[in-house]
């Protein structure tokens, strides 16, 4: 078993051991993730790059200017490449404008929260 996963497999044991709460906000999605409301309630969207281009998807927390964001990565089918493909803005953190220039910036399709 290759390192990378090893790695996935480690995190998935152990993420079976979070609260559901957790669960929902940081987990690996394979292609029988369970369906999400989108978007996402509380949260803008930007779609990077379309989801169909990969087979597996980790979410990751990462932080611009001190405002946390998700970013949703997909590794590409048939290859051992990860990617950006999509970013989560909390609208707790995040106006509109301050999320849809982020995304504007990246390239991505820009959806507010509803």
């Amino acid at each position: 078993m290759g390192w990378l996963k090893q790695q996935i497999t480690l995190a998935r044991e152990q993420m079976e051991k979070w609260p559901d709460w957790m669960k929902r906000s940081a987990y690996w999605e394979g292609a029988d993730a369970p369906v999400q409301e989108k978007p996402f309630k509380g949260k803008h969207a930007c779609r990077v790059k379309s989801p169909s281009k990969y087979d597996q998807f980790a979410t990751v927390g990462r932080n611009h200017n001190g405002k946390p964001y998700q970013c949703v990565r997909g590794k590409l089918k048939g290859s051992d490449t990860w990617e950006d493909q999509s970013y989560r803005y909390p609208t707790k953190s995040w106006t509109k404008d301050a999320a849809y220039n982020h995304c504007n910036s990246h390239g991505g399709k820009f959806e507010p929260a509803k």
